[in-house]
């Protein structure tokens, strides 16, 4: 069994027919953009994603022995042009992305999911011939934080925007060039 995967998604990616599926959850400011790739409306780790058929693609996920922050490119192609309007005005930078891996069985109900990839939405370009548009959401993985300066100071200032209140650091500014005798 691959490493995160669970024993039921297992057993339907191992049987004689497979019903795969793929789901993607964006996290826009103004809501959640859920869509998995059948047909109709499904419940996946209750919540509702509408169906978008064959529309979305994602890149190739790529996975290396070292700790790399991979990202991944989303497509959803032909989009009613009406809809383009939220993509353009609502905030997706820096917010959350999930795609995952699913199976259905004969019932077309959901056995279970496995999240292949979790990120930042980063930049959007958009493509609109006026009746159909495309969208290609270009994600960072979580990862990515890790290469990113954290600055933190030892002062009280920055201890009370920490944590309101907090006398801690009070005395820090002034232990500097204090001289301390010891063993006398």
């Amino acid at each position: 069994m691959a490493r995160g995967i669970d024993s039921a998604l297992d057993t339907a990616l191992t049987g004689s027919v497979v019903r795969p599926f793929f789901a993607l959850k964006a996290e826009f400011a103004g809501g959640n953009a859920l869509f998995w790739s059948g047909v109709g409306s499904k419940v996946i780790d209750s919540e509702t994603y509408e169906g978008a058929g064959d529309i979305i693609a994602f890149a190739p996920q790529t996975e290396t022995a070292e700790l790399e922050a991979n990202g991944v490119n989303v497509t959803i192609n032909g989009i009613d042009s009406s809809l383009i309007s939220t993509a353009l005005t609502d905030e997706y930078q820096g917010r959350s992305i999930t795609i995952k891996l699913g199976c259905l069985n004969e019932a077309q109900a959901v056995i279970a999911t496995y999240t292949l990839f979790k990120g930042l939405m980063d930049t959007m370009t958009i493509s609109d011939d006026g009746n159909l548009s495309n969208i290609s959401l270009q994600c960072e993985n979580i990862l990515i934080g890790m290469n990113r300066n954290k600055v933190r100071r030892y002062t009280s200032q920055e201890q009370d925007s920490l944590f309101s209140g907090d006398k801690g650091f009070n005395f820090v500014e002034s232990l500097q060039d204090k001289t301390i005798r010891w063993g006398r």
